[in-house]
């Protein structure tokens, strides 16, 4: 991704199933009892998905395109993985829950094929997002292990590629959002990125990842979904004053909590 560019674009089109708009949106239910859409509605998550599959397509095109972006690649499988284990635990209808489990595992194999650079990397990259894309069309591969209904977050989705992502956002809003103008314009795409860290922010709170019983630990991850809540109430409010002091509590958070715990 260039510098300055925004995360929350959504690149060249998918053609396959691109609508994914749920019918009911009752709020879905997180790890932990708390209640997954006080992070993230279902239309921001639905619309995430389509955007990590726009860039993945555009990622994927080729091995150079792919050599260029393999760590964003690693990174948005891990993403995948945790947004279909969301759906798995969501209390409404998405058009792909049912498969859901696959799309988890398809999005994991993903982060682990794009580990570095070769034709032989692309290609395993490549053969895990055309089976994630099949089962979205609606077509789950012949040869595809039957996944289990659920698993931990900490078994699919890497911990570092899930707070690569909540870098990137919270990176693009420090660079982006300078003045009273730009909080306005950027408006939408600042409520996507703050549900993002918040939500992804929750995820390394559940079950599976090192550290995430220790009371610290979770302090930290309290203050940055914290600080990406006030900044969506800041946007919301259009204060900018606010909407500064709410990321530098997000960036607080990051910085001690790598200081205490490494990346």
């Amino acid at each position: 991704m260039a510098a300055g560019a925004n995360p929350a674009a959504p690149g060249p089109a998918v053609a396959a199933n691109d609508d994914m708009k749920p019918e009911v949106a009752a709020p879905p239910k997180a790890s932990g009892g708390a209640a997954w859409g006080d992070y993230i509605s279902v239309d921001m998550l639905q619309d995430e998905v389509k955007r990590i599959r726009n860039r993945l397509t555009s990622h994927l095109g080729a091995v150079g395109t792919y050599n260029g972006n393999y760590k964003d690649i690693a990174f948005e499988g891990a993403v995948m993985a945790a947004l279909a284990g969301i759906v798995i635990e969501n209390g409404s209808d998405v058009n792909w829950k049912a498969n859901a489990p696959y799309i988890r595992n398809f999005g994991y194999d993903l982060s682990q094929a794009a580990s570095g650079l070769g034709k032989d990397n692309y290609d395993k990259s490549k053969t895990a997002f055309e089976k994630m894309q099949s089962v979205f069309s609606g077509t789950v591969p012949p040869d595809a292990a039957k996944p289990e209904p659920k698993r931990p977050f900490g078994d699919v989705a890497s911990r570092s590629g899930l707070m690569k992502r909540i870098e990137k956002a919270k990176n693009w809003m420090k660079d982006n959002i300078v003045n009273d103008a730009k909080l306005k314009s950027e408006t939408d795409s600042i409520l996507h990125e703050a549900a993002l860290i918040s939500t992804l922010g929750k995820v390394v709170t559940t079950e599976g990842y090192v550290s995430a019983e220790e009371p610290e630990y979770q302090q930290f991850a309290k203050l940055l979904i914290e600080g990406a809540q006030e900044a969506t109430g800041a946007v919301k409010d259009q204060n900018l004053k606010k909407f500064k002091d709410a990321m530098d509590k997000v960036n607080k958070s990051c910085a001690d909590c790598h200081a205490n715990y490494g990346k």
